[in-house]
């Protein structure tokens, strides 16, 4: 039978501890905690911690939790002994100790720990003993807390100077009841007001540590962790700052045992480096873990080494504190009592499952779901255990029970009790817990069978695709559109002709547009021809979807060409003729013309033309159907788009004449201007030339026009880059008129000759003394 006494002792017992723990964390409230950083992981114990990059405040789940968290102590499931040592910079610093961890009745653990520094080029040397209590704070196991009471000792070898200092750590641990309890949150607030005192009478001040962590747990081999740490000096010093991340995976197994590996970086400011990476590994079976992890060298000290060794006793351990509180029969008045108890050691217990989505289609992929029970207390007997499946309307489609300790693992493939196949929904699983016919224990969780394929529309665009730089389209878009938007996961393949894969991408989620640049995966453009695109989507319960499309790349480049008639015009009396020859008029899909004056403005233009068009012709007026200046400069754009969304560009400059004047008063050169081979940049010695004739042109001359005429004969046989060439040289010297000298503009007029050819007035022989020139001519009416 039960004894009241016992169980009055142990509800006293259970309130006491709840006391000591609030009263320690209202106590650290009243110390200053502005800011923090991080010990240097050097110096901290614990190897799985440090292969994290020292991102463990939240993981806190072995033994280096005494320094890390202390409120994870209570995470430890059994009893362990644990040794530590660390080589750090081939041997310039060793650290080494041990660490006992024990676990008490009522969720309670204690742990003491011994640690040694010493140093080979140093006579300093420090132990510490800590001693450590963890235990949960709430009934629900929602927050768990924990303090170490630290002893410390420094001293020199040789020398009577010593040193002495008691401290105190506080650490909570947070496990809130959302996605699934997949992430928890950490606090440590480490050295509360010590202070190290010297037998030379120096007093010491350790800085405040203060660190928040939190960790994500997809599932219980994975963790991913983030700590943020900030050390307080006081007011003699700034805060310096610390940020680690780090992540761990296991792979477990029965047969060769369980493999852990993990990395870390640690970011901290005011260090050469700032940074430190950090590689870990692990191996362990039932009864041992041993962990081992290097730091790679950094600011030339050499690596560093870290390895520990835990030895399990948990369960022989466990045996001395079992407690036969359930037998067959329990006295009424005792039992509410005894069911509280009972309660209190299942608030770990849950149920998890692989996942929430299934599809049991036997395609192989999600075809059924297994639910594992974590954390079923071993020490409770007569309890019984009901797991069962209801559909939407409450019923029941599957149902297992049993006595004592339930299944590792409880596996449906989505079958009803009349062989049939469950509807897509979702479905309801319940786990309940009884003893003497009363619940002591229930958790509801929700999962979804889902048989329908993510069924999507897509659209490329363009169907034929030129991934080139002259192109108007250089991306392959892939627009998508579905009702279904719940996706796990897609796969786009990018396919030649021959069904090979030249691109594959992949991601999560779902995605409304896919972006392709026409590079392959070696980031070569790819060649022309045609291509297929298969794109596959994959919901959560594993239902797939496909959808396949062609495309063409073309990347082809149509003959063009366009000729001039009329190149120097008269504005008014005739036009300039622009003659358009498309052999392939099939792959063009318009083309636009413009034309430019002397500063690339655009004064006309004829936009979205067929290849029908043949010829296009141009009178010398603009937009408002306003004639140009004579004695002018242009410059034609002609745009062509093909099929493909290729701009080809072809451009030339042509000319109206000189005005015709009736009546001519003097008519003067007043200055040449040479200029070198194939330039258009005036040399300086021909400034004196253009600055006397200005001079002329302000002293002497009334109603007067101003005549620039340019000339190059510079490329052979080409004429088009010679007419160019003196065009420019011609707008050269303008410029410097009318910027520098303040000659009026509307009083100058230019033209330029080239190499002649396309002037039947100007006879070869002028042509030829001109050569690169640009002329001056006055004339005044």
């Amino acid at each position: 039978m039960i004894n009241n006494k016992k169980i009055n002792n142990k509800i006293k017992g259970y309130l006491l501890k709840k006391i000591f723990i609030i009263i320690g964390f209202l106590l650290s409230l009243n110390i200053y905690v502005g800011a923090f950083t991080s010990d240097d992981i050097l110096k901290a114990p614990g190897v799985r911690a440090v292969g994290m990059g020292g991102a463990f405040c939240a993981v806190s789940d072995d033994f280096s939790s005494f320094f890390w968290n202390p409120g994870g102590i209570i995470l430890s499931e059994r009893t362990n002994i644990n040794l530590f040592y660390d080589f750090i910079f081939k041997g310039q610093q060793l650290n080494y100790g041990g660490n006992y961890t024990h676990i008490l009745p009522d969720n309670m653990a204690i742990a003491i720990s011994f640690l040694h520094n010493t140093y080979s080029q140093s006579t300093f040397e420090n132990n510490s003993l800590v001693l450590s209590y963890s235990t949960y704070l709430d009934e629900k196991k929602l927050i768990s807390g924990g303090v170490n009471l630290k002893f410390i000792n420094n001293y020199f070898r040789g020398y009577e100077i010593n040193g002495n200092a008691t401290g105190i750590d506080m650490g909570f641990l947070y496990f809130p009841e959302i996605l699934e309890k997949k992430i928890r949150f950490g606090l440590l607030i480490q050295d509360i007001d010590t202070t190290i005192s010297w037998n030379n009478n120096v007093k010491e001040k350790i800085p405040i540590l203060f660190k928040i962590g939190s960790v994500l747990k997809p599932d219980d081999s994975f963790n991913v962790a983030l700590d943020i740490d900030i050390i307080n000096y006081g007011s003699k010093k700034n805060d310096k700052r610390a940020l680690h991340f780090g992540i761990e995976k296991w792979f477990l197994s029965k047969v060769i045992g369980n493999f852990g590996f993990r990395t870390g970086i640690n970011l901290k400011e005011a260090t050469s480096p700032f940074y430190k990476l950090t590689f870990g590994f692990s191996y362990g079976r039932e009864n041992f873990i041993f962990n081992y992890v290097y730091i790679p060298d950094f600011d030339y000290l050499n690596e560093t080494h870290k390895i520990d060794f835990s030895y399990l006793l948990g369960e022989k351990v466990k045996a001395v504190y079992k407690e036969e509180l359930i037998e067959a029969k329990v006295k009424p008045e005792e039992l509410e009592a005894v069911l509280k108890i009972i309660a209190d050691k299942f608030k770990r217990t849950e149920i998890s499952f692989s996942s929430k989505y299934f599809s049991p289609n036997k395609d192989g992929i999600n075809d059924r779901i297994s639910f594992i029970i974590r954390n079923y207390p071993v020490d409770i007997k007569n309890t019984k255990w009901i797991f069962k499946i209801l559909d939407k309307n409450k019923k029941v489609i599957k149902e297992e029970s049993r006595i004592e300790l339930p299944k590792a693992e409880i596996i449906w493939d989505g079958r009803l009790p009349d062989g049939g196949v469950a509807k897509d929904g979702d479905y309801e699983v319940l786990f309940s817990v009884y003893y003497n016919d009363k619940e002591i224990y229930k958790t509801v969780k929700v999962i979804t069978v889902d048989l329908t394929p993510p069924v999507f529309d897509q659209k490329i665009f363009p169907k034929i695709f030129a991934p080139v730089e002259n192109s108007n389209i250089k991306n392959l878009r892939i627009l998508i559109t579905s009702k279904y938007r719940d996706i796990d996961a897609w796969i786009l393949l990018i396919k030649d002709e021959a069904g090979h894969i030249v691109r594959k991408f992949s991601g999560s989620g779902f995605p409304d547009k896919l972006i392709w640049d026409g590079k392959d995966a070696l980031d070569n453009t790819i060649k022309d021809g045609k291509y297929r695109i298969n794109l596959t989507m994959r919901d959560f319960a594993g239902n797939e979807y496909n959808l396949s499309e062609l495309f063409t790349v073309d990347t082809y480049i149509t003959f063009i060409k366009v000729d001039l008639r009329n190149r120097i015009f008269k504005i008014g009396k005739n036009s300039v003729n622009f003659l358009f020859d498309f052999r392939e008029p099939e792959k063009i899909k318009k083309f636009d013309l413009e034309i430019l004056d002397e500063k690339k403005n655009i004064i006309k233009s004829f936009r979205n033309k067929g290849a029908g068009v043949k010829v296009i012709k141009w009178d010398g007026s603009d937009e408002r159907n306003e004639y140009q200046r004579e004695g002018s400069f242009y410059r034609y754009n002609l745009l062509v788009t093909q099929k493909n969304e290729i701009v080809v560009k072809k451009e030339g400059v042509f000319q109206s004449a000189f005005p015709e004047f009736t009546e001519v008063g003097l008519q003067l050169t007043l200055a040449a201007i040479d200029f070198s081979d194939k330039s258009k940049e005036i040399q300086v010695d021909e400034y004196t030339y253009l600055n006397q004739g200005a001079e002329a042109l302000k002293k002497y001359a009334k109603n007067y026009l101003l005549f620039i005429k340019g000339y190059a004969t510079d490329f052979e046989g080409n004429s088009d880059k010679n007419l160019e060439l003196s065009q420019q040289r011609v707008l050269a010297v303008k410029y410097y008129m009318v910027k520098y000298e303040d000659i009026p503009e509307e009083n100058i007029y230019i033209n330029a000759y080239g190499d002649g050819k396309y002037f039947d007035s100007i006879s070869k022989e002028e042509i030829a003394k001109s050569g690169r020139r640009v002329e001056l001519e006055l004339i005044t009416k």
